[in-house]
């Protein structure tokens, strides 16, 4: 649903079509850019001039395993219902926690970590998969002071893996 509204179709079926069209765009949003065929089954029907029977095999769909509109308007309505049950219980948890803790959430600190992952990020040969997809380069800039002369030093670490982002109340 994400994709129907950063490409601004005003349709499924629109942004459907988007989709067969661009193979990069289907990899991105996580489908197979390679089209699938599925054969459907030959039927018999009777043909009504000469009162025979006749095999009619279908012409063959090729589709990149993209949902059909029905199916994406199913799966958008759960998403809105589970995103609105999310929501009211947030609320809830944090209108409970100000009750409980008074004035929380005034002072925020937040920080950030490099979890680092033991991949290298390379596919394997035999299954072409990579072990931690999702773990990247990064690179973290801390800035201190020297006590002495007051001039700032960059401290700059590199890591392969996965951010952490946290924000807490400091209070």
């Amino acid at each position: 649903m994400l994709t129907k509204d950063v490409l601004q179709r005003p349709s499924v079926a629109a942004l459907t079509r988007e989709l067969e069209r661009a193979p990069g765009l289907l990899e991105i949003c996580g489908f197979d850019p390679l089209p699938q065929h599925s054969t459907p089954k030959p039927r018999v029907e009777m043909d009504p001039e000469t009162g025979l029977e006749r095999i009619v095999r279908p012409e063959t769909p090729v589709r990149n395993g993209i949902l059909t509109e029905s199916a994406f308007l199913r799966v958008r309505t759960a998403l809105e219902a589970k995103t609105r049950a999310v929501s009211a219980m947030t609320e809830r948890w944090r209108a409970a926690l100000m009750e409980a803790l008074p004035g929380s959430g005034t002072r925020l600190g937040y920080g950030g970590k490099v979890i680092e992952s033991h991949s290298t990020h390379r596919k394997d040969g035999d299954t072409q998969q990579i072990s931690d997809p999702d773990a990247r380069w990064g690179k973290h800039e801390t800035v201190s002071y020297d006590s002495k002369t007051g001039q700032p030093r960059v401290m700059t670490k590199t890591g392969f893996g996965n951010k952490l982002h946290l924000i807490a109340d400091t209070t």
